[in-house]
């Protein structure tokens, strides 16, 4: 159960690492520089800290993924918003595929735990 638990959270954190690159690509390449700067002066990050770019980035896209959707970053242009439209249908998808494995595990660990009461039932009977 831990491997499967620590499956899902590596392969969610490597498309949210895609999805984030992805979208600072497409903030340099459709947004002007001052649209740039504001958004980033609005975040209290430095345009030459490539790591703070990153975790504003990377905590846009969990928040989409995980549905939560504060609202505080927001698409600027119609390419953004484009590839907001594509986010959203995936983060849903996603969504939905690790709500179930894991309730898969939850089962799993369920039956497991049946079996054990079983068993001991029948050993101490």
């Amino acid at each position: 159960a831990a491997f499967k638990v620590a499956r899902i959270i590596v392969v969610a954190c490597v498309v949210v690492h895609l999805y984030a690159c992805v979208f600072w690509r497409i903030k340099i390449d459709y947004s002007t520089i001052e649209e740039r700067e504001a958004f980033l002066a609005a975040k209290r990050v430095s345009p030459d800290n490539l790591a703070d770019i990153y975790m504003v980035c990377f905590y846009f896209i969990w928040t989409v993924l995980v549905t939560v959707g504060f609202g505080d970053i927001v698409a600027t242009n119609k390419h953004e918003a484009i590839f907001c439209v594509f986010l959203f249908m995936s983060a849903a998808t996603i969504f939905a595929m690790l709500v179930a494995q894991i309730n898969e595990i939850i089962s799993s660990l369920q039956e497991s735990s049946k079996e054990l009461d079983t068993y001991l039932d029948a050993y101490l009977s």
